[in-house]
């Protein structure tokens, strides 16, 4: 629901913007099919955004799952994966600190 509230605002953005140009910026607006032009680039717009946003959204899943089998492998203990992202699950799950192998650096460590 994120991403395709983030769709339909950038894309609305967008074509605003783009009205507002055509219609204040340049002298040529009353000469072209305004309709014709806005539409275009609303589609072009909204086909873009779908693209990059629906990538964040697969770098989520894709993310959760990875914890999720780092989890299952190695008994409730993450071993792997960035240990900020680790720290937040275990902050979402309840428990603040988290379980860490030695190979990670402890959030509570000094560099």
């Amino acid at each position: 629901m994120f991403v395709g509230v983030g769709i339909l605002a950038v894309t609305c953005l967008n074509t605003g913007l783009t009205w507002l140009f055509f219609k204040y910026a340049f002298a040529e607006a009353d000469d072209y099919n305004l309709v014709a032009c806005i539409s275009a680039f609303a589609t072009i717009s909204l086909i873009t955004v779908v693209i990059f946003l629906g990538l964040f959204d697969e770098v989520v899943l894709a993310m959760c799952m990875c914890w999720a089998i780092d989890i299952d492998l190695h008994g409730d203990v993450t071993k792997y994966g960035p240990p900020t992202f680790n720290e937040k699950i275990d902050a979402l799950n309840g428990d603040s600190y988290g379980k860490y192998t030695e190979n990670q650096r402890s959030p509570t460590a000094i560099n």
